[in-house]
């Protein structure tokens, strides 16, 4: 005799996904699952395919005859159910906890979500988009870096997303909100000492946003590694 090991109750809880993705809805949990090629269509499409296998469990024991045999033992089908609701709540739990990572094949991805974000961000999002930034930028840094001729594409995308990023609305929230970060940012570049002129406008929008804040608060200059390397910015404050 087969048994059925979830009930259509357990089923029915188990959409409470539909209720939890919502919460993900924020910029930056959708930038990430971006990047990772993970769509809101596919989280919803996987949680509404393990409720139908969960259903399906529940009743292929008054089928005894299905063929073949293996689809009418209800702990397949709860099994399929099981690794696709594990799946949503993975992926969501996934960029809940971790910062999206840049590479060579996720720099396309990467740039096209984080240039969507950017473009209708609120403060609080380009606040929380920081924490990728901050994570990823050495590796940005090293993609631009890159020969032209042996990766021209990858290379052009990564410098072109720094370009981006001197967007002077999310420069002056980085300076203003997250001083620290921003010195991160600049201490990056000192490090990585890129041979081209790579997120040079980057460093310049943050330095000057940085400037223009001190001569507005009266505040003294900030003792951090990586400020001396920022270009000049005399005259353009």
């Amino acid at each position: 005799m087969n048994n059925v090991y979830f009930s259509i109750g357990d089923a029915v809880a188990g959409l409470g996904i539909f209720l939890l993705i919502p919460q993900f809805l924020k910029p930056v949990y959708i930038f990430r699952l971006r990047v990772i090629g993970i769509g809101l269509r596919t989280l919803y499409a996987a949680a509404a395919l393990g409720f139908i296998c969960v259903m399906v469990a529940a009743v292929v024991p008054n089928f005894p005859n299905v063929r073949p045999v293996f689809l009418g033992n209800p702990l397949v089908w709860e099994l399929i159910g099981g690794l696709l609701y594990a799946t949503s709540y993975s992926a969501l739990g996934w960029v809940y906890i971790f910062p999206a990572r840049v590479g060579l094949r996720s720099i396309t991805k990467y740039v096209r979500a984080g240039a969507n974000l950017l473009a209708s961000a609120s403060e609080e999002d380009r606040v929380e988009f920081a924490a990728d930034i901050v994570s990823n930028i050495k590796r940005l840094i090293r993609i631009a870096d890159r020969p032209r001729k042996a990766a021209a594409n990858i290379s052009s995308n990564s410098e072109s997303f720094l370009q981006l990023l001197a967007d002077p609305v999310f420069c002056r929230t980085l300076v203003v909100r997250l001083p620290w970060d921003a010195a991160r940012l600049l201490r990056a570049f000192s490090q990585e000492r890129p041979k081209a002129q790579v997120g040079r406008v980057f460093v310049h929008q943050i330095t000057r946003e940085w400037l223009i804040s001190s001569e507005s608060t009266g505040a003294g200059e900030v003792d951090w590694q990586g400020f001396s390397d920022a270009p000049d910015c005399r005259g353009k404050a």
